[in-house]
């Protein structure tokens, strides 16, 4: 399997909506994130499909994402995605829904990420990983357990990925 972890992008502040699902990317963020996604071509991403925390950040993020890699209609919620989860629950779920031959984009939050890339490629949630918001990495994954298993062939941050686009 290939897993591309991508934190959603910039959104508007705290406060500004009612209920923090409801936050959407802010101008900037979507413009950065457009922007980021011309690097997926030179990294050589490609994806049978995205699976998204459904904030609306996030959604908006994956959206933006499907455009580039040209897969619109191929975006699924995965509440084990959204705020508040774990790891564990995040690749449970990927274990549920893909098998080895997946390639397969998921979009969230930190520190939830962050912690799965530490579970799969260290076989520890504390492992020291942080996404920053934008920023993309490539798991390379066998036998997906909740436990060390994965490859990590590359972790960008946004200013890389802005620089290769």
């Amino acid at each position: 399997m290939e897993l591309y972890v991508v934190r959603h992008a910039m959104a508007v502040e705290h406060g500004s909506r009612a209920r923090d699902s409801e936050r959407p990317l802010s101008e900037d963020g979507r413009k950065r994130m457009h922007q980021a996604t011309k690097a997926f071509d030179t990294l050589g991403v490609a994806v049978d499909g995205i699976l998204t925390s459904p904030y609306r950040r996030a959604r908006e993020t994956a959206e933006l994402a499907a455009e580039t890699l040209g897969i619109p209609d191929r975006i699924e919620d995965l509440s084990a995605l959204a705020p508040g989860g774990s790891a564990r629950a995040i690749a449970q779920a990927l274990r549920q829904r893909c098998d080895e031959s997946h390639r397969v984009m998921i979009v969230g939050h930190e520190p939830e990420l962050g912690s799965l890339i530490g579970l799969l490629v260290c076989g520890d949630e504390s492992a020291g990983f942080r996404m920053k918001k934008g920023g993309l990495s490539k798991l390379v994954i066998d036998d997906l357990r909740l436990e060390r298993c994965a490859v990590l062939e590359w972790h960008l941050w946004p200013r890389h990925l802005l620089r290769m686009g």
